[in-house]
């Protein structure tokens, strides 16, 4: 996983494409209104700043990332003078209490090891009757990831711990829970669905295209295959025909 954050450009190249078209959807949802002081809570390359810049022009914002590869190419890509970055970490927030309107944070929790602490810091920096929200995958609906690491963990109990897939804050319910123990009030939800589309999936060399919503990470999928034999090699392939809904005769028989 520490892969993943070390290389500003490569995490731009695979995951900007979803930030992208996520950051305006979610910043709508958080009701962030022009004039405000924003904290996007692990800014990473910078995809939701952009967006909250364009969209309340006259707000200051600030964005942190404990990944100084990723502070070094957001500082690159901004030069207005109401936007700055720092290094720091979401469990230990430099900044005084009540001193943002909002607290937002965009596909980051579910890798944050103490999601506790990092709702409770981002709750104690955001003014009385201000913002705090984040954006979480739903890892119950990416299909393909799903499909293909259960059946792989039926051939290696070790195999889930090699899929690379964050294990909280990303399901039904978790982050209302998040909230709620946080001190949180009038919680509300978001479920939203972002096709990317064949061609666009096949422009990244970091990920495996499936269909058009999900990609599988390439290096934990590869590394998994590999160790397998031939003969449960062709198990996943079941899987995820199972879950596109292919059928049975595009295997050959006995596979």
């Amino acid at each position: 996983m520490a892969d993943m954050f070390a290389n500003a450009l490569a995490y731009e190249d695979m995951m900007g494409r979803w930030s992208a078209r996520l950051a305006p959807l979610f910043a709508d949802f958080a009701q962030i209104k022009d004039g405000g002081r924003v904290l996007d809570v692990g800014c990473g390359t910078g995809s939701l700043v952009r967006t909250v810049a364009a969209m309340a022009p006259r707000s200051e914002i600030v964005g942190f990332d404990p990944a100084q590869p990723f502070i070094d190419y957001a500082r690159a890509q901004f030069a207005d003078s109401r936007i700055s970055f720092d290094r720091a970490n979401a469990m230990d927030l430099p900044y005084p209490a009540a001193s943002f309107d909002y607290a937002v944070s965009l596909l980051v929790l579910m890798f944050i090891p103490q999601p506790e602490k990092a709702a409770s810091e981002m709750r104690r920096v955001t003014r009385a009757g201000g913002t705090v929200a984040a954006y979480t995958w739903d890892r119950d609906g990416l299909e393909m990831t799903s499909a293909f690491w259960e059946e792989a963990a039926k051939m290696d109990p070790n195999a889930e711990a090699r899929s690379e897939r964050p294990r909280h804050s990303n399901r039904e319910g978790q982050l209302a829970a998040l909230w709620h123990k946080a001190g949180l009030e009038r919680i509300d939800g978001l479920h939203t669905q972002v096709d990317i589309g064949i061609e666009e999936g096949l422009k990244h060399e970091s990920s495996i295209h499936c269909d058009e919503l999900m990609s599988l990470s390439k290096s934990s999928l590869t590394s998994f295959i590999g160790s397998l034999s031939p003969a449960k090699q062709a198990l996943p392939d079941r899987a995820l025909a199972f879950a596109l809904g292919l059928t049975s005769d595009m295997f050959p028989e006995g596979a």
